[in-house]
């Protein structure tokens, strides 16, 4: 791997370059002030390379233990290992930039590789994709039982469109999303016609006074 700014080899993505002290990777670079040291290699293996991951830690007021491949610098987080992490590093986020959400909705996610279902690092599984939040532009693969994975920049982008205020955003959508479906019921119970209570049919049945009321003059 080379530096992204002055081209040297480096060997140690996690660390700034040793000959111009460039951080190259664009994700822990978003992290600002975190400190970021490799753990040793995990039995995890990276859907993309098919090698195995290796555990960093990250500390960011907390401590948060990923699984890395440096060869495509993907990054898997357990179940909501990235969320807590995204709060952590955003956390004095609070007004929306809807220009800068709807810039980063309309770049899209990495073009490096092609689209496709891709194994859970843990079991194996095909991972489902989804889109993380509102507008993000990240579509991120998730496993139900054990977590997320993101390709290399993806978590940056993730934390640029944090700082913008994306969670808010999310929360707004979903709560404006809830409050029409509330109405949507509302209205449908309204013209919903009533029920009518059952009527009474006459009984065709012959009573013995019927009879005798035909029979006799």
């Amino acid at each position: 791997m080379n530096c992204a700014g002055c081209g040297a080899p480096i060997t140690n993505p996690l660390q700034p370059c040793p000959f111009c002290g460039q951080m190259s990777d664009t994700d822990l670079r978003k992290l600002y002030t975190a400190s970021v040291e490799r753990s040793g290699e995990s039995p995890r293996t990276c859907p993309r390379c098919e090698t195995s991951l290796e555990t960093i830690r990250i500390t960011l007021g907390a401590q948060f233990l990923v699984d890395r491949c440096l060869r495509c610098l993907g990054i898997f987080f357990d179940p909501a290992e990235l969320e807590t992490l995204m709060e952590t590093a955003v956390h004095d986020a609070e007004a929306v930039d809807n220009l800068r959400i709807s810039v980063l909705a309309e770049e899209g996610g990495q073009d490096d590789w092609p689209i496709a279902y891709l194994p859970c690092p843990v079991c194996g599984s095909m991972m489902n994709r989804r889109a993380y939040g509102a507008r993000s532009g990240v579509v991120t693969d998730w496993c139900k039982h054990h977590g997320t994975w993101l390709d290399g920049g993806e978590l940056g982008k993730l934390l640029t469109w944090a700082r913008a205020g994306g969670v808010r955003k999310t929360t707004q959508v979903e709560e404006r999303r809830r409050h029409e479906e509330a109405l949507r019921k509302e209205r449908i119970k309204a013209w919903e016609p009533r029920r009518e209570e059952p009527r009474e049919e006459p009984s065709s049945a012959w009573t013995v006074v019927d009879i005798l009321s035909l029979l006799l003059p």
